[in-house]
């Protein structure tokens, strides 16, 4: 077994492991010039930086971002495993494009994240992250997590933005997994994460 499959596989480890790459994240740069140059000034840095940090270690082969917005963190798991899929799902994407010019392994899915035809793109366990960034609100949040769990394979990441803005408020205590948490120091308005058993 490699790393990433003896993460996945232990309770508790991938857990523990998400924390420590919080820190890592923290630490520096991905490495990655255009990205580095980029964003090196940005105060979401770490956030975006955790996304690279995140891919090149566990190496999923699908990653999904619903709520792409101009695909910033999309652009962070697809350079940290350029042999993994990632699926930009948007239904108004403003700038994706120079980004996808950037990297090849990206694919833009125009609609919104309960979409059934976005949905549909996707086989049952067959996603390993899956990061939720659309309307920041509790119960649209749960929503989509009760559409996309079983899409997830057993030992997935779900990550969640903004769960600490008033309208997503508790949502972490909501959902249906054991692991689960709050991602210090990654985002100002919270990051947290679930990992599918």
């Amino acid at each position: 077994m490699d790393k990433a499959e003896v993460l996945r596989s232990i309770p508790g480890v991938l857990s523990t492991y998400l924390q420590g790459m919080g820190l890592k994240a923290q630490g520096g740069p991905t490495g990655d010039p255009m990205l580095d140059g980029f964003f090196d000034k940005d105060p979401s840095r770490v956030y975006y930086r955790l996304a690279y940090h995140l891919t090149k270690e566990l190496k999923p082969t699908c990653s999904v971002e619903l709520g792409t917005e101009c695909g910033y963190f999309a652009a962070h798991l697809a350079a940290g495993n350029p042999d993994g899929m990632v699926w930009a799902v948007d239904p108004d994407a403003k700038d994706i494009f120079h980004i996808q010019h950037r990297f090849s392994n990206i694919v833009l899915l125009e609609g919104t994240s309960i979409d059934p035809t976005v949905l549909a793109k996707f086989e049952e366990e067959s996603v390993d992250l899956l990061f939720i960034d659309s309307l920041h609100v509790a119960q649209y949040t749960l929503w989509e997590t009760a559409l996309w769990s079983p899409k997830m394979k057993r030992g997935g990441v779900i990550l969640y933005d903004d769960v600490l803005h008033d309208e997503m408020r508790g949502v972490l205590y909501q959902l249906p997994f054991r692991e689960k948490g709050l991602l210090p120091k990654m985002h100002p308005s919270g990051l947290g994460y679930a990992v599918v058993r």
